[in-house]
């Protein structure tokens, strides 16, 4: 665990945060978390340059939400971004929630040092 925060850093990596079910989801749990008084060291990876529903109507999820500098149109560029957030960042764990993209960020997120 990142030694500067009290709950695991955890990068979760999305679409964009829309209304889509597993970002609703990660807002719900992670406002739910707060309530309980454990809040969660959550943060978000959007593979879209366009904010979403969610981000728009919360600025706590708005200031955790990282967007590439690239588009997926030019891969190479955008998985070498993410390898160098996760370098630098040193998440404590990398959440991929994408079925055929997986592989990309999984691969990235290893060279880094990151549980993924």
């Amino acid at each position: 665990m990142n030694p500067e925060s009290a709950s695991p850093q955890v990068l979760h990596c999305v679409e964009r945060m829309h209304t889509n079910a597993i970002e609703t989801w990660l807002a719900r749990m992670s406002q739910y978390a707060k309530c309980l008084g454990r809040p969660v060291g959550w943060h978000y990876h959007v593979q879209l340059a366009e904010c979403g529903d969610i981000e728009t109507r919360s600025e706590e999820i708005s200031k955790r939400v990282i967007r590439s500098s690239y588009s997926l149109s030019k891969p190479f560029l955008f998985f070498r971004e993410f390898y160098l957030l996760c370098l630098k960042q040193k998440f404590d764990l990398i959440h991929v929630h994408a079925d055929i993209m997986s592989a990309p960020y999984i691969i990235a997120a290893r060279l880094a040092g990151c549980r993924v």
